[in-house]
């Protein structure tokens, strides 16, 4: 599952955008079918705070969240990638697979095998 295991403090999305709170329903109300704390890393959707998450069981592409921005429901994060040290990783473009849906860049990939060493989301 690609950014259901993403447990870091990115708050923001690819465009600069601040992430609203899990447990608000301001400006957008999240869908209660799967915005639900078994679906977040924490346990619970008030310990998520507006952390980038992917509480979705369906959607595979990476880790998103709901914008304060009442003219923008959601929008991917941009999360880096790091090495199994914990240190970012020096990944280029070419190397990762982008897509654009929606108007939003993002990773297609959880985990990434870079010149034959893992990498995963930080």
């Amino acid at each position: 599952m690609r950014g259901h295991e993403y447990a870091g403090s990115l708050a923001e999305t690819v465009t600069g955008k601040q992430c609203q709170q899990w447990s608000s329903n301001s400006p957008h109300k999240p869908n209660t079918d799967f915005v639900i704390g078994a679906n977040f890393p924490e346990g619970n959707v008030t310990a998520a705070e507006n952390y980038c998450r992917n509480p979705d069981p369906n959607f595979h592409s990476g880790v998103w969240c709901y914008t304060t921005d009442p003219r923008v429901r959601w929008e991917m994060c941009s999360v880096p990638m790091c090495a199994a040290n914990g240190n970012l990783a020096a990944v280029s473009a070419s190397e990762m697979t982008y897509i654009v849906s929606g108007g939003a860049l993002y990773s297609t990939h959880s985990l990434a095998v870079v010149s034959s060493t893992a990498y995963a989301w930080c």
